[in-house]
């Protein structure tokens, strides 16, 4: 499964999560099959990240969707109305089929439940990082 991830090595991917043990583990894992992967705690911190200068651009958000003052799904609005085009792969801990719909139709990849499935996890990047190139 990780062929596909692995021929585009390189790319970068965010990880958005509050929870630190998380965010660590994600990072670590996605780092392990030989990607750039950059952690931020939270949604506000990404977007400071994603506006300073020296900010490498995000191939592929993988994203909380409940965080403290910004949501997941909040981001992708955001995202959507500055026009920045970013494939999203969502993690949640809620089994919530409405939020779920709403956040495929608004275009993301993936919504997958933590903890996750770590081959559907790398089907989801494949999928993300194919549609980044």
């Amino acid at each position: 499964m990780t062929e596909g991830v692995t021929a585009v090595t390189g790319s970068h991917i965010a990880v958005v999560d509050d929870d630190p043990s998380f965010r660590e583990a994600m990072v670590g894992l996605l780092r392990a099959i030989g990607l750039e992967v950059t952690g931020f705690e939270s949604a506000l911190v990404y977007l400071e990240g994603l506006a300073g200068e020296n900010q490498r651009p995000v191939d592929c958000l993988v994203l909380d969707v409940n965080m403290p003052r910004m949501t997941g799904p909040e981001l992708q609005v955001h995202l959507a109305e500055a026009g920045i085009v970013t494939p999203i792969i969502f993690m949640t801990s809620q089994n919530d089929e409405r939020l779920r719909a709403r956040v495929l139709s608004a275009g993301a990849i993936e919504v997958l439940d933590k903890p996750c499935d770590q081959r559907r996890l790398l089907a989801a990047l494949e999928r993300a990082l194919n549609l980044a190139l």
